[in-house]
């Protein structure tokens, strides 16, 4: 499997933290977003600070992007938006969580199709169908639904200071909170 298909695999399977509600609860859910993210911090701290930890880590799970050289990942990025979306009333929570574990993969993959370096509008219009069809899926309105994956997406494509890991799904749980 190519790096870029294991990032996309491994973003996608962020969702499964959903399972937390089910077979525990919100409570369960907040902790452990929180502490995952602070594992993540840790080894991306580690990561950035010591080349050698670097070397190893890519070795091993090669799923970093070279413009993450000497910063935190995206998937640092992406635990701590989790993580404070967990905190949002449950259903907004609960969809900005899975909005971004499946719709940005999906836009990456669709993108990624054109051969074309950096976003696409392609891969933006494949963010907003996946996500809208995410929070269908869990029971928003339909305007809810295109409205919050509309958010999602323009945030995963805005180039702004922010990691779009960490702006998108924050994006997406807001919206849904001000549109229900």
């Amino acid at each position: 499997m190519s790096p870029a298909a294991l990032r996309r695999t491994v973003h996608a399977s962020t969702a499964l933290i959903l399972l937390a509600v089910p077979l525990g609860s919100w409570t369960i859910l907040r902790a452990a977003t929180a502490g995952v993210a602070l594992l993540a911090m840790a080894v991306d701290t580690i990561r950035v600070q010591r080349p050698a930890a670097a070397t190893w880590l890519a070795a091993r799970v090669p799923v970093f992007r070279a413009n993450e050289d000497g910063r935190w990942s995206g998937a640092t990025w992406l635990w701590i938006a989790f993580a404070a979306v967990a905190w949002l009333p449950p259903p907004a929570g609960a969809g900005a969580i899975l909005v971004t574990a499946l719709a940005d993969p999906a836009a990456a993959t669709a993108g990624g199709a054109l051969d074309v370096p950096g976003k696409t509008w392609l891969g933006s219009g494949a963010h907003w169908i996946v996500g809208s069809a995410a929070l269908l899926a869990l029971g928003w309105t339909v305007p809810v639904a295109l409205g919050a994956a509309a958010v999602g997406s323009v945030l995963e494509r805005w180039p702004g200071p922010l990691n779009d890991n960490l702006a998108a799904p924050l994006g997406v749980g807001l919206a849904l909170v001000a549109l229900a």
